[in-house]
């Protein structure tokens, strides 16, 4: 029989990665961690429709707009719906991107925490590398960090606590 390691909730450190340095948001010029943050809130409000037919509106009109891929994505995410979050994260990072920076940052930092969710740590850990080091090209430091925590949660799983 093999024993399965419990892993300590990641909530509290996600949301102190979330909360650190990053500005308020404004409507024009959301920074993905404020866009984050609204998904966060709004599932655990329990009031993802509005904002997930708010964030659709805004993709109706823009198609490209980065706040309204990221917050669908997140929410897709939160509410289990991977499917759409894997097909959703990526239009921020994938070569060609218009949309390179801390979006491509938050969105890698999405699809590592949704395959670290569904029990695919090692992939995981490889996403949250290639978050870090998006974050630090953009000079994101709050979500370096949160990429580092997340690779020591996957790493952990695989290769034990020490």
């Amino acid at each position: 029989m093999t024993r399965r390691l419990r892993r300590p909730s990641v909530a509290p450190l996600l949301s102190l990665a979330l909360a650190v340095g990053l500005p308020a948001q404004t409507h024009t010029h959301e920074t993905p961690g404020a866009v984050v943050r609204q998904a966060v809130h709004a599932v655990e409000g329990d009031s993802v429709a509005p904002v997930q037919a708010r964030w659709s509106a805004r993709l109706a009109g823009d198609s490209a707009d980065p706040a309204g891929v990221l917050g669908l994505a997140t929410l897709a995410r939160l509410t289990y719906d991977y499917p759409a979050a894997d097909r959703l994260y990526p239009r921020l990072f994938d070569e060609g991107s218009p949309h390179p920076g801390a979006y491509a940052a938050y969105a890698r930092l999405g699809l590592a925490w949704s395959l670290e969710e569904r029990g695919r740590s090692d992939a995981a850990a490889e996403e949250f590398t290639r978050a870090r080091g998006a974050a630090r090209a953009a000079a994101v430091p709050a979500a370096e960090a949160e990429a580092l925590i997340g690779r020591s949660f996957a790493r952990g799983a695989t290769e034990g606590m020490a």
